[in-house]
């Protein structure tokens, strides 16, 4: 006889054996006959509590495996757990995917739904789900994997901090799966060829190529390991280190142009031109040029993006407009106390861009050689020797630069040299040279073989994603610790869809009930001043009211005429 619940208000639910053949073994045939019912238990769901009765039941043949008595569990419930799969979803997805810590899941949960769960059930909760998407995955990656008969290997290794364990990620690239994350205080040649071999003889299926970051002990384990399989090398690392000169001028650039801008007497004072004309700081002049020094700010908040967008030079034309609009407002000024200041502002400019016009100028004829380069290794309709050609091309003409200034262009004679924003072209062409011939052998595979990818930034990203995890989860705390006792499984998890449907489908395969009803997801808005740094392209609207505090008339202006 199952109890009676403790309140008489609480919703009693009975399971039962419910089958179109009726009460017949699903195994064997047989008859199934009614064992007992496990007396009730209260479970705690986000919509109240329930009084669950489980009945069990059990086959009346002697042989079958159901003869022992088996439970028909209710499906919004996990068997000999206190709280549904509603509160097991909602911690699961607040960790994992807004990376939340487990004190502040539990005080949401009560601030939300009036449920009270403690901070260590919900770390009990995120390690079981570690262990169960641990088990679902690797059940997977094992069929998926051996449906495609092989294995591309993408493999790299991240610190913490620097100096201490790295966590190795080893992945297939055809499937996208991770087949193994492992902490390894010393990555030998030998360690990596290991490893290799027993993922070849886990899965039971070869390894016909391996992309990397070209590493030299990853170089020398592939050659152990197998050297009759393709190595890329990948070629964002590649065009990270040809960028790698660029964006050191470009870095010095741009913070010598944002030193200038801020120096500025009329920048330092524009937040004065906010001050209420009562107070005493307040000063006309500043509230008249607040417009010109938004202007400047906004025209050195340019973000940098890899190849693309380098702050410096970008900075650097912006100053160049600024300028040119300048002569324009100077020019149809009639006041002689804003023209001193527009001048002096002027003649500030005017030295920045004289000073830094050469450092400028070797920025964009280095950008020219690597946009060419780019185009080149960009092109999806090339075969592996067409483009190894042409990349042979563009080198040629780098060496032929050097031969007429009769300085070294063979590869072979050169070695790294630390690029600073004073190298000269000269020492960045050598360095080019050599890189490209140091990554040769592999840089060109992916072009023949469509299952190859040509980055190996997909490793990347997802040590990227796992350290902003534990850094969202834990703050300004030392991630090192955590990382290492973590860092395996939340690789795996950190690529696994947490949708409701999925979280489902996983606690499901580790015997666990599934949930009924919808979730909601959190949107988290952050308040941020966001500056336009495209003025030469953009409208602010900075010029037209600068134009009105200087009391410049629309019929004296030339500013609509092109800049």
């Amino acid at each position: 006889m199952p109890s009676k619940p403790p309140d008489s208000d609480i919703v009693a639910i009975h399971t039962y054996w419910n089958s179109q053949q009726g009460f017949i073994c699903p195994l064997c045939n047989e008859k199934l006959e009614f064992a007992f019912n496990d007396g009730g238990r209260t479970v705690v769901t986000l919509k109240g509590n329930l009084w669950i009765v489980t009945n069990y039941y059990r086959c009346l043949n002697s042989t079958c495996h159901l003869h022992r008595s088996f439970p028909v569990v209710y499906n919004r419930v996990l068997k000999n757990k206190k709280f549904g799969l509603d509160v097991w979803t909602k911690v699961i997805r607040k960790h994992f995917k807004y990376h939340m810590a487990y004190g502040d899941i539990s005080e949401e949960i009560w601030d939300d739904w009036e449920v009270s769960i403690s901070k260590s059930t919900v770390r009990e909760i995120c390690r079981f789900f570690e262990t169960a998407s641990g088990l679902y995955l690797n059940e997977k990656n094992l069929e998926d994997i051996k449906k495609n008969g092989a294995i591309v290997l993408s493999l790299d290794g991240a610190q913490p901090k620097k100096g201490e364990t790295a966590l190795w990620v080893f992945s297939d690239r055809l499937t996208g799966h991770i087949l193994l994350a492992e902490l390894l205080p010393t990555a030998s040649a030998g360690k990596l060829q290991e490893i290799m071999e027993n993922i070849e003889s886990r899965y039971d299926v070869p390894i016909k190529a391996v992309i990397s970051d070209k590493q030299s002990n990853i170089v020398k384990a592939v050659r152990q390991f197998n050297p009759s399989i393709p190595h890329v090398f990948c070629q964002y690392h590649f065009l990270k280190h040809i960028a790698g000169p660029i964006e050191t001028k470009d870095s010095h650039l741009l913070t010598n142009i944002r030193k200038t801008v801020r120096d500025l007497s009329i920048v330092q004072n524009a937040v004065k031109g906010e001050v209420n004309p009562t107070n005493p700081d307040y000063n006309p002049l500043y509230d008249a040029f607040h417009p010109l020094a938004e202007e400047l700010l906004n025209s050195i908040s340019v973000k940098r993006r890899s190849f693309d967008i380098f702050a410096g030079k970008e900075s650097y034309e912006n100053i160049q407009y600024i300028l040119k609009r300048l002569n324009i407002i100077i020019g149809d000024c009639q006041d002689l106390r804003y023209l001193r200041t527009l001048k002096a502002v002027k003649k500030q400019l005017k030295r920045l861009i004289s000073h830094y016009a050469p450092l400028y100028e070797q920025i964009i004829e280095l950008s020219t050689d690597l946009n060419n380069l780019r185009q080149i290794l960009g092109n999806k309709l090339f075969r592996g020797q067409t483009v190894a050609k042409k990349v042979k091309a563009w080198v040629s003409k780098l060496q032929s630069r050097l031969k007429r200034r009769k300085l070294e262009y063979r590869p072979s004679n050169m070695k790294f040299v630390k690029s600073k924003y004073d190298s000269s072209l000269f020492s960045v062409w050598q360095e080019w040279i050599r890189l490209e011939a140091s990554y040769h052998n592999g840089l060109y595979h992916a072009y023949d073989f469509p299952d190859l990818e040509k980055t190996n930034n997909a490793k990347e990203q997802l040590f990227s994603k796992v350290k902003h995890h534990f850094r969202k989860w834990l703050g300004k705390e030392n991630i090192s610790a955590i990382f290492q006792r973590h860092g395996g499984i939340y690789t795996f998890i950190t690529d696994l869809d947490l949708s409701r449907e999925k979280l489902y489908e996983i606690l499901w395969a580790n015997s666990v009930a599934m949930v009924q009803g919808k979730l909601s997801s959190v949107d988290a808005l952050f308040a941020a001043t966001k500056r336009q740094w495209r003025i030469r392209t953009m409208f602010t609207g900075n010029w037209e009211e600068l134009r009105i505090n200087l009391k410049i008339k629309e019929s004296d202006t030339n500013d609509n005429k092109s800049v």
